[in-house]
């Protein structure tokens, strides 16, 4: 049935797309001086403004009536193009463009495609922008520029990941080359694992995700790596104070195939030794990316991803973590303009623990194996449409523990390993419907198959959560039985659809109004007791006793490009729902828990808000920047279970009583300032503001004596907030003349943290030896740090 209604659903699509009258075809095709395709190029007619962007092979087109028009071609980096065209025949014509003399200056470049565009929430950020953000230990990293964005924030410094319109960090898809990725940070979220050196395209969708994206429900990051140069061979290298980083790009053979390295690697534990400190601390990653072009219509290509952290404490603590990525992209398009895309990849998660003075070593990760199958073809002159299928076979490995010495009393233990299977398949269409009006929808149709393993528990009336109401409190059940069942079926499977919808009406030259709907299903859950993703946090499929989450989310936006097309103003309102959220009971134990079932419960959580945005993103200006302002709230609900109405069932508390309460990530409000300052030719000055309301927290109201034990009150859950969080940061660039080797040479000095604020990260509370009272002690993690980056290129 379900099937049935999915092609009925197809064919309406088909079936709504109307009739249009025969036009005239222009195909473009734009490269580089090095003749490599560009990306993003903004292509349009001057007279009608339709037009489109190039596409990984540099290509794109546009259908018009018969007539003269002035073809407008502009890309971030590279000089404008505009040439006159008599559009009297089909045409297909290439175009060579010429690099700016100041490349770093790169910014994202605003046209009014874009504000016609109905694909609303989607944020994009550049090579440049990120490069001159002032960083912590000035190392640019993408992830602390986009948390300066609307709706966009983090659960504290150095925490790692980044939390969207009030979901929590694992309900965002990250993807390197459409490879996912599990934890994208170093050293435990000082630093995320994209090197920004060889980043090409980054995009963000906070909402109105298309079809062609699934399984996370709160955003989508998107990240391209560079397409190697094909003529000639480039060097970029940085040296920093923790870190330094190389990039080499170069021809295997010219003009046809060519590589991408990059490698970066902290250095700090060097220098240890010198300071009579055993401990060890560091990361490193490899980027590997292989480019070919069999012909003009055929495109291949290898990425690859190799990172590792490693921490020792006087050899007696030992912990190691990464991830290790391969994909493999084939593209092909035919001479009508149909593009045809498989994937194929491999992620892998992996930490591993050793500790020392207990004799135990542990094991842990998740591995995952993809291919995914897309097509993009024209149905008419005015709707393109987009229809894909997607496999992932999962296998999730909660743990293993063995001795690591020979008197080791630990005894060595698998925790049973967890497989699943996601399947997709999905369509989507961009309509011009009028002049005035453009729509994008589309269909997700999900499957999700949990399978048998190893030991599954069985539990009395298939419950592994009692409660005791006399004292309100939960109690984990005991398993009446052990099933091994490995490779024997399913557990339970699971049948979602996910409708798309975005829609966007142009009220004037300079205006539009949008709005989008989106469904979304995510089957793999995070069991963390932490506010931010650390990698010894465990991943879990659902199953029989946890359900997929389902989120739904609304938005709309009102954009105007005012004062002269000068400066964009931008503001979205949104309102999110989650279903089968899961929370857990008062002092659930996470680590080593082969049943999470007994610890968890099942909520729902809403998200609310509004973005505002401001910003002066143009090339060839000096001043470029933005100021970004949210309002929002994030809670969750988590009811005691129904046991039903007749007399003597149990009535269950939940959690927080069964009342709203803040999520863990709730930002009441939120204010973002940076720019950038083009001083001269040489020098380049950067700055950012940032103000954000207090993290929820719980500290204790009251307290009573047992047993000469002081015991601690706690009221509702996260019903307090640490004190509000600000800083000021500062960047500057200098840039030296080129060498007589015609090396490009400069330097990048920050100050994270300019008035030195000491930001709460934690408050716990102690006695006072001296006075015997209570006192709160705060934590923090950054106060004021300068830093240094001498870099080259060639």
């Amino acid at each position: 049935m379900k099937k049935r209604l999915f092609i009925g659903i197809c064919l309406l699509f088909i079936g709504v797309i109307q009739a249009q009258e025969s036009k005239l075809r222009l195909d473009v095709s734009v490269v580089d001086q090095a003749s490599k395709p560009i990306l993003g190029v903004s292509v349009y007619f001057k007279e009608l403004k339709i037009g489109g962007y190039t596409d990984e092979n540099g290509k794109t087109f546009i259908e018009a009536p018969k007539g003269r028009y002035e073809l407008i071609i502009e890309s971030l980096g590279y000089e404008n193009l505009n040439q006159n065209i008599n559009l009297n025949q089909d045409l297909s014509l290439n175009f060579t463009l010429n690099e700016q003399i100041e490349t770093l200056d790169e910014v994202v470049v605003e046209g009014n495609l874009e504000l016609f565009d109905p694909q609303m929430s989607v944020e994009t950020i550049d090579y440049g922008i990120i490069k001159r953000t002032p960083a912590v230990l000035g190392e640019s990293d993408l992830i602390q520029s986009l948390i300066l964005l609307p709706g966009i924030t983090d659960a504290g410094e150095s925490t790692g990941g980044f939390n969207v319109r009030g979901g929590a960090a694992d309900q965002n898809l990250i993807l390197i080359d459409k490879i996912p990725i599990f934890y994208a940070s170093h050293l435990f979220g000082l630093f995320s694992i994209f090197n920004t050196e060889i980043i090409d395209e980054v995009k963000l969708f906070k909402g109105g995700i298309p079809a062609n994206y699934g399984g996370r429900i709160s955003s989508v990051l998107d990240v391209k790596q560079k397409s190697p140069d094909k003529s000639e061979t480039r060097f970029r290298a940085g040296i920093g104070i923790l870190a330094s980083n190389a990039v080499l790009e170069t021809p295997l053979i010219s003009d046809k195939t060519s590589l991408l390295l990059g490698a970066r690697s902290s250095y700090a534990h060097w220098f240890l030794p010198l300071l009579d400190i055993e401990n060890k601390a560091y990361f490193y990653d490899f980027n590997a990316k292989i480019e070919t072009k069999i012909n003009d219509n055929n495109r291949l290509s290898i990425s690859s991803y190799y990172g590792r952290d490693y921490f020792n404490i006087s050899n007696s603590f030992i912990n190691a973590y990464g991830n290790q990525l391969i994909g493999l992209q084939w593209d092909h398009e035919n001479d009508k303009g149909k593009k045809t895309r498989l994937n194929l990849y491999q992620s892998n998660l992996y930490y591993d623990l050793e500790l020392d003075f207990v004799g135990f070593k542990w094991d842990s990760g998740v591995n995952t194996f993809s291919a995914q199958y897309d097509e993009e073809f024209f149905l008419s002159e005015k709707a393109k449409m987009n229809i894909g299928v997607s496999h992932n076979e999962y296998v999730f490995d909660p743990g293993s523990i063995r001795p690591n010495r020979s008197d080791s009393q630990i005894v060595e233990n698998q925790l049973a390993k967890k497989y699943a299977s996601e399947s997709a398949a999905y369509m989507a269409v961009e309509h011009t419907i009028s002049n005035t009006i453009k729509a994008n929808y589309g269909l997700r149709f999900s499957y999700f198959d949990r399978k048998k393993q190893d030991a599954w528990f069985v539990y009395d009336n298939n419950e592994p959560l009692l409660y005791d109401s006399n004292f309100r409190r939960y109690i984990e059940a005991e398993a009446i039985d052990t099933l091994n069942q490995k490779g024997e079926g399913s557990l339970k499977k699971f049948y979602n659809l996910e409708p798309r919808l975005g829609v966007s009406i142009k009220t004037s030259e300079n205006s539009s109004l949008k709005a989008s709907a989106t469904r979304i299903v995510q089957y793999l859950h995070l069991l963390s007791n932490a506010n931010a993703p650390t990698p010894l946090d465990v991943w879990a499929p659902s199953g029989p006793f946890i359900d997929p989450q389902i989120g739904i989310q609304y938005a709309f936006g009102y954009n105007n490009k005012a004062f002269k097309k000068a400066l964009d103003f931008s503001v979205e309102t949104y309102y999110k729902t989650v279903d089968n959220r899961i929370d857990y009971i008062d002092g659930a134990e996470l680590i080593a828990n082969d049943a999470v079932e007994r610890i968890i419960l099942s909520g729902i959580s809403r998200a609310y808000g509004v973005e505002l945005l401001l910003e002066k993103r143009r090339a060839n200006e000096r001043f470029n920047g933005w100021i970004g302002y949210t309002w929002s709230k994030s809670e969750q609900l988590t009811k005691g279970r129904d046991k039903g109405t007749t007399e003597g069932a149990e009535i269950e508390k939940g959690i927080n009583n069964g009342e709203w309460y803040p999520t863990p990530y709730d930002r009441r409000h939120e204010l973002e300032i940076s720019g950038q300052y083009k001083l001269s030719e040489r020098i380049n000055l950067s700055g950012n503001f940032v103000l954000r309301s207090g993290l929820p927290s719980n500290f204790p109201n009251a307290k009573f004596s047992f047993q000469n034990l002081t015991i601690p009150v706690f009221g509702g859950r996260n019903q307090d907030r640490l004190p509000a969080y600000h800083r000021l940061d500062f960047g500057l660039e200098l840039k030296r003349k080129k060498n007589k080797n015609d090396i490009d040479r400069f330097w990048r000095f920050s100050i994270y943290n300019v008035y030195n604020r000491m930001n709460a990260f934690s408050i716990g509370f102690r006695r006072n030896v001296e006075t015997s009272a209570n006192e709160a002690i705060q934590t923090s993690v950054f106060g004021i740090i300068p830093s240094v980056s001498y870099n080259i290129s060639f």
